[in-house]
């Protein structure tokens, strides 16, 4: 898919580095995946696949960062919000792999609290508008003729000079910092609606579970778990439009990886699916829960394609890093300028 959008030298650092980071992030994934195949049952301690799970927060640092300069280059809000929730809601599912059976409570409680908070947090940030996101694009060096591109009718059939002069006086003018101005007003309120609708739930769940005798122990961690859940859907699912979206700028890689992703949302829903089925009977009757070998093979599968969106992501920011101008819109604008 041809494009026109060319990054800048800082971008393509930036989505050198990101490519690197994601290479790292698949490596990671693909060891724990092996690891948790590997690992004899019943084995004590935490496992070594959580620990090489939690560790790709480090490289998926460096991925995120390159995201969010691909999606302020391009003027991409969408990607932005997508990008910080969708890693955002991944990395907040760390605290719950520690989380075992053994426990007496009070470390699903804190994962739990640690998972709501930070729930909260991120969907604050992601409400936020930032500023450059109601500005124009920057106009690229070496291009003269940035903001005449791509040619215009009248450039083709030029017209006399004051023909040109008076169609362009009767123009009315294009209110672009009323436009600015509404965008962000919107998005101010979008962000302060999230919050007070996130503060007033929190505070009708405290007032209405004061006085019941529930388990804490319990209830917390289920809940910060399905909430997490929904927001992640969400976000992946967001995340991967956006990138479709932008396949005008960022070219075919753009759709495969939004593509990828998409299809990562329908293995989780699906694993999911696939453990209420087997799991919820299990414990509604008061058995124990046991690992089933269904469920074990859907876990693979979630995790092989979230390999493969992640390694999609990579190839997206190695194409960013080694786009190139196009050689026939290179000697047209050439062309154009010489006249």
């Amino acid at each position: 898919m041809a494009t026109s959008w060319i990054p800048s030298e800082r971008l393509r650092q930036w989505a050198m580095w990101g490519a690197l980071a994601a290479g790292i992030d698949v490596a990671l994934l693909s060891s724990g995946a092996a690891a948790e195949f590997l690992q004899p049952q019943g084995a004590g301690g935490v496992p070594l696949s959580d620990i090489l799970d939690a560790l790709v927060l480090l490289p998926e640092l460096m991925v995120l960062a390159a995201l969010v300069a691909v999606a302020r280059d391009i003027r991409s809000l969408g990607l932005w919000r997508g990008s910080i929730g969708y890693f955002g809601c991944s990395w907040l599912f760390i605290p719950l792999l520690f989380v075992s059976d053994e426990d007496d409570g009070s470390r699903a409680l804190i994962a739990g609290l640690v998972v709501l908070v930070g729930m909260i947090v991120l969907l604050v940030v992601v409400s936020r508008k930032p500023q450059v996101f109601s500005e124009p694009e920057p106009v690229r060096a070496g291009r003269d003729d940035q903001d005449d591109w791509p040619p215009r009718r009248d450039d083709v059939f030029a017209q006399p000079a004051g023909e040109q002069e008076d169609r362009t006086e009767t123009e009315p003018p294009v209110a672009s910092s009323d436009k600015s101005a509404t965008g962000e007003a919107a998005g101010r309120a979008w962000g302060c609606g999230t919050t007070l609708a996130v503060l007033t739930l929190v505070r009708l769940l405290t007032r209405g579970l004061r006085n019941a005798k529930i388990e804490w122990e319990i209830l917390v961690p289920v809940a910060g778990f399905g909430f997490l859940l929904a927001c992640a859907t969400v976000f992946a699912i967001w995340f991967g439009l956006a990138k479709i979206r932008a396949r005008g700028k960022l070219g075919t890689m753009a759709v495969v990886s939004g593509a990828a992703d998409l299809l990562f949302v329908c293995g989780m829903l699906a694993t999911v699916a696939v453990g209420l089925v087997i799991l919820l009977p299990r414990i509604l009757e008061g058995e124990a829960i046991e690992d089933d070998a269904g469920m074990t093979w859907a876990v693979h599968a979630i995790t092989l394609l979230d390999i493969i969106a992640k390694l999609m992501t990579g190839l997206l920011l190695v194409a960013v890093w080694r786009r190139e101008e196009d050689p026939w819109e290179a000697e047209l604008s050439r062309s154009r300028r010489d006249r």
